[in-house]
């Protein structure tokens, strides 16, 4: 008779570790959804991959190309803006990377979201956001509305076009990382 509390107990107990392992989840996918930015975990794909898939010519994929460089190299322009100290948020994110440290990396997205570009009153986010709706709307144009509306449902931003050119791999070979 004393075993008959046990099971009761159990499924509560079950049921608390539950809910405690949802909520952590859910916490989980709201940090990854809030620090996700340009270069974190989004889909990456190569030109000659996303050419083959919507049909595009050569002179399309060689406009593709050029406007996928460009919107990296302004990205990353954007991110290297220097601070009145002569700092800039590339290089911590470069050390926040370099560190593997998790916390680190988080912690200097988040300033992607609050942090202004130096000298401005524009959040980086705002600005990386309005350099893709650019790239978007050039590639709309390149592709075609129809090749344009799969391209969306790839979930693939302009930046994430695998080119060959990547301004930070280029400027962490010139700082001798």
């Amino acid at each position: 008779a004393a075993a008959a509390p046990a099971p009761a107990a159990a499924p509560a107990t079950l049921e608390e570790d539950i809910q405690k392992i949802v909520d952590a989840k859910v916490e989980e996918k709201l940090q990854q959804k809030k620090n996700s930015t340009p270069g974190g975990e989004d889909r990456k794909m190569p030109l000659f991959d996303l050419a083959k898939e919507l049909s595009l010519d050569d002179a399309a994929q060689a406009k593709v190309a050029v406007i996928a460089n460009t919107v990296k190299k302004e990205i990353f322009d954007i991110i290297k803006t220097p601070r009145v100290d002569g700092t800039n948020l590339a290089d911590e994110l470069l050390t926040a990377f370099t560190s593997g440290e998790t916390a680190a990396v988080q912690k200097v997205f988040g300033k992607l979201f609050t942090d202004k570009i130096p000298g401005t009153d524009t959040p980086y986010v705002t600005a990386v956001a309005r350099v893709q709706e650019k790239a978007n709307q050039g590639l709309k144009q390149t592709m075609g509305a129809d090749a344009f509306g799969k391209y969306q449902g790839m979930n693939l931003k302009p930046e994430n076009i695998e080119t060959g050119f990547d301004p930070w791999l280029d400027y962490l070979q010139q700082k001798g990382k």
